[in-house]
């Protein structure tokens, strides 16, 4: 990501970002939540959180 890239998407709506330079969010305005991740986020562990972050169970979320 580049910090350009993301200022175009705000726009005061939710943003779900994945990276691993914090500095990237820098760009942009609202609260920021981090989730510190040590050995990579598995499958699993990603519909999770996109669950959470759309407000949907795991198995109403799209096969992609």
């Amino acid at each position: 990501w580049d910090p350009w890239v993301l200022k175009a998407f705000d726009n005061q709506c939710q943003i779900l970002l994945t990276t691993r330079d914090r500095s990237v969010t820098d760009s942009v305005m609202g609260p920021k939540y981090v989730i510190p991740v040590e050995s990579g986020l598995g499958k699993e562990k990603g519909l999770e959180i996109l669950s959470l972050f759309v407000n949907m169970k795991k198995a109403d979320l799209p096969e992609q």
